[in-house]
């Protein structure tokens, strides 16, 4: 389970991070798909008190208010002029085992597609015995709309 955690891990952040690329390749890309991960994580507390939810931020203060409810704790400022940010939130989950992740932009001549992978544990899989918060905060340079599309997966665990 370490391992395929591990890999799991490992995955999402070189899918997160392929968009923020520097390299040649990059520059062929659309502003649009090279979205910068904010903040993600699985918080154990209820603070938060929600189900399932995305959402698309558009100015500062309302970014302010839900990066606090998640982190009690100031918000970085971002550019709202020239982007957006998504909040994708898992909702209260019974165990550990569980995320989510925004891993790809797809950009449209009017739209963006936000691909979000939705992950769930398997039934043998070992998980924390304690309720978790699965969440990620994007931010994703543009003015289009945002839309959303989730793929939802089981770990397999032996």
């Amino acid at each position: 389970m370490k391992l395929l955690g591990q890999i799991v891990v490992l995955t999402f952040v070189v899918l997160g991070f392929s968009g923020c690329s520097n390299d040649s390749s990059a520059q062929n890309i659309p502003p649009e798909a090279q979205f910068v991960p904010i903040q993600a994580g699985t918080i154990t507390s209820t603070n938060v008190g929600r189900s399932k939810l995305a959402k698309v931020l558009i100015n500062q203060d309302d970014f302010a208010d839900e990066f606090t409810a998640y982190f009690g704790a100031a918000a970085p400022v971002l550019d709202f002029n020239n982007g957006k940010v998504l909040l994708v939130d898992m909702g209260s989950r019974p165990t550990g085992g569980y995320s989510i992740a925004l891993v790809s932009v797809d950009v449209g001549t009017i739209a963006v597609v936000a691909n979000v992978d939705l992950v769930r544990p398997g039934p043998n899989c070992a998980v924390t015995q304690a309720f978790t918060h699965p969440f990620q905060f994007a931010y994703i340079p543009t003015r289009k709309e945002v839309l959303l599309y989730e793929r939802l997966t089981t770990t397999n665990c032996p």
